[in-house]
C-alpha cells in the first residue's frame, strides 16, 4: 500500500481533517493540474500546493472529500439506518472538460456505484 507523510487535525467538538503530502514526481490527471500553477504555489506555499487526498468531517453528519469535489450528508433514517446524499461540487467558471472530469472521477470511485464504497452499504 502507498504510505505518504501527512497531517491529521482533530477538534474537541468531533470535527476532523486529514491529508497526505504528494511527492514532487507525482503523476496527476489534468483535473489536478492546478497544483502546478505558479499562482497556486505562491498563495498556498510549496507544502500547501502539494496536498494530496484530503477529507474533512463536520460533526455530526457532513463529510467532504476535497480532492474529489464531493460533499456527503449523512441523514439518520432510524436507529440502525443512515441515508447518504452525495453532491459533486464543480466550479461554474471552469472549462466543461474539467468539470466533467471531476464528475466522472467521483462517480466511478465513490458512492454506491463507485469502486471504493459499493461495499459500505448492505452486503450485496
Amino acid at each position: 500500500s502507498l504510505t505518504l507523510p501527512g497531517v491529521v487535525i482533530l477538534s474537541e467538538y468531533g470535527h476532523q481533517s486529514s491529508t497526505a503530502y504528494l511527492p514532487e514526481d507525482w503523476e496527476e490527471r489534468p483535473i489536478y493540474a492546478w497544483r502546478k500553477d505558479p499562482e497556486v504555489r505562491s498563495r498556498y506555499g510549496t507544502l500547501g500546493s502539494k496536498l494530496g487526498v484530503a477529507h474533512c468531517n463536520i460533526f455530526p453528519n457532513v463529510w467532504f472529500k476535497v480532492n474529489s469535489q464531493l460533499a456527503v450528508v449523512h441523514q439518520p433514517k432510524g436507529p440502525t439506518k443512515t441515508e447518504l446524499w452525495y453532491f459533486i461540487l464543480v466550479d461554474k467558471n471552469a472549462p466543461e472538460e474539467i468539470n466533467e472530469g471531476w464528475k466522472q472521477s467521483t462517480m466511478y470511485s465513490l458512492g454506491p456505484s463507485g469502486l471504493r464504497e459499493q461495499d459500505d452499504g448492505e452486503n450485496w
